[in-house]
């Protein structure tokens, strides 16, 4: 378990740090408000799937 651990904060933060290059070529491609209603849309629609009312 404590080898995984200095593998699993790398990954952490090259996927944290990636997110950086992604928003800034959504943001490059699209206004700030469709990418935002974008990200918040699929927001949404990965947490109605997961979190179903019962």
């Amino acid at each position: 378990m404590r080898r995984l651990a200095p593998v699993a904060l790398f990954s952490i933060t090259v996927i944290w740090g990636w997110t950086f290059v992604l928003v800034t070529e959504g943001m490059e491609l699209v206004g700030p408000f469709t990418f935002l209603a974008a990200r918040f849309a699929l927001a949404f629609l990965l947490l109605a799937l997961l979190l179903p009312i019962a």
